[in-house]
């Protein structure tokens, strides 16, 4: 980002109607700078604009579960993948959240239909080995681990894993 992207996107605001970058913009940059109530307010405002952009979508559901509101981000997760039915992050998105509301039995459903879709991204791999390990499916977790190692070697969820008995 610019060094100050607020700013940045809140006069590209003030001179732009209806600008979805700039507002989806702006909201990830207050997100990102912990104001998360209003990057909720923005990343709303820019789902209304574009209710059909997977993006926004996502981009609020992790809005949402920043703010510990789980529930909402699962929505809003569910929401982008009815959108980007192809997509890993959806998916990933929702395992988390299930993961966040306690239910690890929807959190591996998500995430082995997030494994298929996302063969080659580290996070998926290390996220499930943790799930893995959390419901005591070790022998699963250390290959989910290694599965991500081999993709990133500095994926840390996956060293996690790996050193959970150490």
């Amino acid at each position: 980002y610019w060094r100050n992207s607020e700013l940045l996107f809140t006069r590209a605001l003030e001179r732009t109607e209806r600008n979805a970058f700039a507002l989806h913009s702006l909201a990830a940059a207050q997100l990102e700078s912990g104001k998360t109530e209003l990057a909720i307010q923005n990343f709303e405002e820019c789902a209304r604009l574009h209710p059909a952009n997977g993006s926004v979508q996502r981009s609020l559901g992790q809005a949402y579960a920043a703010a510990g509101r789980y529930d909402e981000a699962l929505v809003w997760s569910l929401a982008a993948r009815a959108l980007e039915p192809q997509a890993a992050g959806p998916m990933f998105g929702a395992a988390r959240m299930h993961l966040e509301l306690d239910n690890p039995d929807g959190a591996s459903s998500w995430f082995a239909h997030a494994l298929e879709q996302g063969r080659n991204i580290p996070e998926t791999s290390s996220h499930a080995a943790l799930l893995k390990l959390y419901v005591d499916a070790r022998s699963d977790a250390v290959q989910l681990a290694r599965r991500a190692l081999s993709i990133s070697p500095w994926d840390v969820p996956a060293f996690m894993v790996l050193n959970a008995d150490a």
